[in-house]
């Protein structure tokens, strides 16, 4: 259903004004003699993929960087947690499913409200204010073994939710922060 929407849905103008001016370079390269052949295209392309890489790769650090740290948040917090609420914490499986539950919707309560919130602070103050909540929270979220824990793993889950939500909003933050 959602691929069949999504085929429906028209491109959007960024899209189509590089989708033109690709179809536009590329005209322009096949009427040069350098890039008549397969090689001289591979050619081309590692040459431009090098001044790429020499050029921007400060971004293209700080992208890694970002997006392994999401990552390792995410799923450390989330993948996680319920081995850790099973073998250390020592908690039954109604009790381990009950935790993962209200975290997943604070995850999602709090990927929506920071997303919303972002719209107005700003994408990159958003997120840094989510992650450190959120690792504000990391002591409460491992010592606590009592029922807090639900609220705990709720507020937690928030901010590593809340963390991803401004990355989709306004055209996806990692091709808005590339080079065109």
């Amino acid at each position: 259903m959602i691929i069949t929407w999504r085929f429906l849905l028209p491109e959007t103008n960024h899209f189509l004004v590089h989708k033109a001016e690709r179809e536009a370079k590329q005209a322009q390269l096949a009427l040069s003699e350098d890039h008549t052949n397969k090689a001289g295209s591979l050619r081309a392309f590692a040459r431009d993929a090098g001044f790429a890489l020499k050029s921007n790769w400060v971004l293209i650090v700080y992208m890694v960087v970002l997006m392994s740290g999401y990552n390792s948040v995410s799923h450390g917090s989330q993948d996680l947690f319920p081995t850790f609420l099973k073998s250390q914490v020592y908690m039954d499986p109604s009790r381990v499913t009950a935790v993962t539950v209200v975290g997943q919707i604070g995850a999602l309560l709090g990927s929506t409200f920071v997303g919303y919130v972002s719209t107005f602070t700003g994408r990159r103050p958003a997120m840094m204010l989510a992650c450190v909540c959120g690792g504000a929270l990391v002591p409460a979220y491992i010592f606590i073994r009592t029922d807090a824990l639900i609220a705990t793993c709720f507020f937690e889950q928030f901010f590593v939710g809340g963390s991803w939500g401004p990355v989709p909003v306004r055209g996806p933050y990692l091709m808005m922060s590339s080079p065109d």
